[in-house]
């Protein structure tokens, strides 16, 4: 073994020298598979490479992830690159070591999960695999983001074909019946089953992948869909509904999101106007006069170009003469969180094709009053 004045010796710069100390590494690749049932392999050989070369050959480890999605644009190579352990200058030493120890060991616990999964046949939520290792995944949006990278990493067409789903969230509820029919691969047979939302009932959003199929009877002239932000409201306008479901022609299917719309949520939504907007011919959106309200809007805008985002606009909300508003006790101050995030959906908004000037609108007048509402003050009444 040389010595460090050897070294020295036989570099004539700084450079030079960091570039001879270097470790010999080992590079394992994760790219495209023939199919899924070639995934356990994969993850096998995958870790039988990652424990050769750290036990027995004493070597870093790269692992090179087939990635551009979640790559900017100006980071060149369109692989993730993530070294254990960590070596080199860039960087704080202490800090990216451990960010990136933490990153090997959140893909690699992932990936034995997978294959336990994929092996048994068994199926597992996000929430499922947070809480068997809350330490090391710290929120469920880790294990979000390392599934979409493996996904794409694999070239598969859907996290699904990893056997995790998303918990279920969202709520609907329709005055007619909608059948849900799912192909599965069972062992050698691939089966169709078929899950029914029966009329005036509210259930939660169901499962689905896609090679599933929604239907509702082409003799019901239902109305339109109406999706809204808050629970409390959703449960109020069902009630109503229900205390007078034989008594009106109700034509309205609601679907909540409970805040936020999950991944299950936005992708039921998704599938159910790729089948159905044919027959339906309004979708529209409720949130609060608030930036919330706006992203949340948003983000189902993209999922449904047809949408029709309705508000509640905040006009509503301050007019004194208003039959729906007891004036403006019922706005909030905007704080600082809430500018920012306006002022974030302004430029993402400007910059988006198709979009509804509704949404301008409204993120302008938010600004401009500096002032916020909820939808609940006016179902309330």
């Amino acid at each position: 073994m040389k010595t460090l004045s050897e070294y020295m010796s036989e570099s004539c710069s700084k450079t030079g020298l960091i570039s001879i100390l270097q470790p010999d590494v080992r590079e394992i690749h994760l790219g495209p598979v023939g199919s899924v049932t070639e995934l356990p392999k994969t993850i096998d050989t995958i870790f039988s490479l990652f424990t050769n070369s750290i036990e027995q050959h004493i070597q870093p480890v790269v692992f090179k992830i087939n990635n551009s999605r979640h790559l900017s644009c100006n980071e060149g190579s369109k692989k993730r690159i993530l070294q254990f352990p960590y070596f080199g200058t860039k960087g704080k030493r202490i800090n990216t070591t451990q960010i990136q120890a933490k990153k090997v060991a959140c893909i690699l616990t992932l990936l034995k999960t997978l294959r336990t999964r994929l092996q048994t046949g068994d199926i597992s939520t996000i929430r499922d695999i947070f809480y068997s290792n809350m330490e090391l995944y710290g929120r469920q949006q880790t294990i979000v983001y390392w599934l979409s990278i493996l996904t794409e990493a694999f070239n598969l067409k859907s996290r699904d074909s990893l056997n995790v789903i998303a918990a279920q969230k969202g709520l609907i509820f329709s005055p007619v019946q909608i059948t849900v029919t799912t192909t599965v691969e069972k062992g050698d047979k691939v089966v169709s089953e078929s899950q029914v939302i029966q009329p005036f009932e509210t259930v939660l959003i169901p499962y689905i992948n896609d090679a599933t199929v929604i239907n509702i009877p082409s003799q019901q002239n239902i109305i339109k869909v109406l999706i809204l932000e808050k629970e409390a409201v959703f449960n109020k306008i069902v009630s109503n509904y229900s205390t007078c479901c034989t008594n009106c022609n109700v034509k309205d299917i609601l679907i909540t999101g409970k805040g936020y719309p999950d991944f299950l949520t936005r992708n039921f939504i998704n599938l159910f106007y790729k089948c159905c907007s044919s027959f339906i011919g309004q979708w529209h959106i409720l949130t609060d006069a608030d930036p919330h309200g706006v992203n949340i809007a948003y983000m189902y805008a993209k999922t449904i170009p047809r949408i029709d985002y309705m508000g509640i606009p905040l006009l509503e909300l301050i007019r004194p003469n208003s039959k729906d508003a007891s004036n403006s006790a019922q706005l909030l101050p905007l704080k600082q969180r809430d500018i920012s995030l306006l002022l974030a959906m302004v430029q993402r908004v400007v910059t988006t094709e198709n979009i509804s000037k509704v949404f301008i609108r409204e993120l302008q007048r938010q600004l401009f009053f500096h002032k916020k509402g909820e939808m609940n003050s006016i179902f309330s009444q």
